[in-house]
């Protein structure tokens, strides 16, 4: 599609949790040559259990990435006809009545709240409340948050008018503030909506203290907003009038962007995290353990996600001594499963599916001599495999009988040793997604759909690169392992 000789295309962001990524992508959903840019930013982590960011200095890396894209079409014959957003989900700013923050950007994986959702657990049913808003209360979710914040910092708390995610924080900032909306998707990241009704959940209001002034206006992501503020038509003068999309979970747009579009396709991905999602239409009950978070009007994301990924490859390099930086099937390819006979609940920043105990630590039993590094990154990666396990038990009665397995996200991907362990203890062959930057291709989707340059997220194919088939002698041994994880696991937690 063209417009006076210029070529139309969909600006894709992802703020993920090490980099803001954008790129430009044509009708035909094609990443345009030349346009992907991406920046790190840091999050600071604390003894205690804190993760962290400034939240200004945050907003100044996603702008920078955006100036880049505006320049880069300023010179080249591209007409930007929408803005997609997706974002890391679960994180939280306190704003002042002038929108500017009072307190730093607070992630998923702050645990410093678990003495507060153990009070706010007493304080509600917790099974009903599961099933209301699709979470089981943690320390990721913005209740037991917000009243950590209020315990520890009631002067700075008092000066806070609103409590938003990320990106609602941005829009704030380029948009008049009476025009901005939080997405549903976004939004029930929180752990705080009411899935049923699309709305906050009244009854945590009530327990938190704060009233909807306090929380964003909700809407679909498919309502967009337009018309920068003059601060920002005037330095994104081709974005001026360009609808912006409600920003969504990145969870979500990395589904769409494997292909995982409806509950015949099941994701299994490993970033810096890992995840098993699948998205089903209405809002169903939801399996003991697992989430349900909100898309759009009358669909639901289902699955489990947890905290560790691939930053066990990270923790492995920086206290183990293992050079990860090549991968890891140069260092585990050869080595049978389970060799090791170690048992590794590997919870290094708490847990999240399926026992969702914020304040668990990580677990190695049967350190011997004999044991090396390496021994310790296989049981690692492997324990992540049977975790996967556990959600997949309580997720397969949504999934159709003609299921595929679709793997994504870098860490996982680049591994044909890790993809390989994961079928051999689900017993289920598995996909590998050859797209390069999925999630921002997702959103990518998100933006043609609104436009109606596709009807479905399914019409543009996905391409595959290979299938791992389960080895069938290897079954039973890992199903044996993942017992012993299991007994670990019930005797400890």
């Amino acid at each position: 599609m063209t417009t006076n000789n210029f070529t139309d295309c969909v600006l894709a962001i992802d703020i993920g949790s090490s980099s803001i990524k954008a790129g430009l992508f044509s009708s035909q959903c094609d990443l345009v040559e030349g346009s992907l840019v991406a920046v790190p930013h840091y999050q600071k982590f604390t003894s205690d259990g804190g993760v962290e960011e400034n939240a200004s200095l945050l907003r100044s890396s996603i702008e920078s990435v955006i100036d880049g894209i505006v320049a880069m079409v300023e010179h080249r014959n591209l007409n930007i006809i929408t803005v997609a957003i997706d974002s890391m989900a679960s994180t939280i700013v306190g704003l002042d009545k002038n929108n500017d923050p009072v307190t730093p950007f607070f992630s998923y994986a702050d645990t410093r709240n678990s003495d507060d959702v153990d009070d706010l657990k007493s304080l509600i049913d917790v099974d009903l409340v599961h099933q209301r808003t699709g979470v089981i209360q943690h320390t990721s979710y913005l209740p037991a948050r917000i009243m950590w914040y209020k315990r520890t910092q009631p002067q700075l708390y008092s000066e806070i008018s609103k409590w938003v995610d990320i990106s609602t924080y941005i829009y704030l900032q380029w948009f008049h503030p009476e025009k901005v909306k939080s997405s549903f998707c976004i939004s029930s990241w929180s752990g705080m909506i009411d899935r049923f009704k699309r709305s906050w959940d009244q009854e945590l209001l009530e327990i938190l203290d704060i009233d909807l002034f306090n929380l964003p206006e909700l809407s679909s992501w498919d309502e967009p907003i337009s018309g920068l503020n003059k601060n920002f038509s005037d330095r994104w003068k081709t974005l001026k009038e360009v609808p912006f999309l409600l920003s969504v979970g990145d969870g979500l747009t990395a589904n769409l962007g494997s292909g995982c579009v409806d509950s015949s396709k099941l994701a299994v991905t490993i970033g810096s995290t890992g995840a098993m999602r699948t998205i089903v239409s209405g809002n169903p009950e939801v399996p003991m353990g697992l989430w349900a978070y909100c898309f759009g009007r009358d669909m639901n994301i289902l699955g489990g996600s947890f905290t560790e990924g691939g930053n066990v490859l990270l923790w492995a390099r920086q206290s183990l001594g293992i050079d990860t930086s090549e991968g890891i099937d140069n260092l585990l390819g050869g080595k049978k499963p389970d060799s090791h006979k170690l048992t590794v609940l590997p919870f290094l920043s708490g847990e999240r599916s399926v026992g969702w105990n914020g304040s668990a630590t990580a677990t190695i039993k049967g350190l011997k001599m004999t044991t090396s590094g390496t021994d310790i990154l296989q049981a690692l990666c492997e324990s992540i495999a049977y975790r996967f396990a556990d959600v997949m038990d309580r997720i397969t009665p949504y999934l159709s009988t003609d299921l595929e397995v679709i793997a994504s996200g870098g860490a996982l991907v680049e591994s044909r040793w890790w993809v390989q362990t994961i079928a051999n203890v689900l017993n289920k062959p598995i996909t590998v997604c050859d797209v390069e930057q999925q999630t921002l291709y997702g959103t990518a989707k998100l933006g043609l759909k609104s436009l109606g340059l596709i009807n479905n997220f399914d019409d543009i194919p996905i391409k595959r690169r290979y299938v791992s088939e389960p080895d069938v002698t290897l079954i039973e041994m890992m199903a044996l392992a993942r017992e012993r994880q299991g007994d670990l696991y019930t005797k400890l937690m």
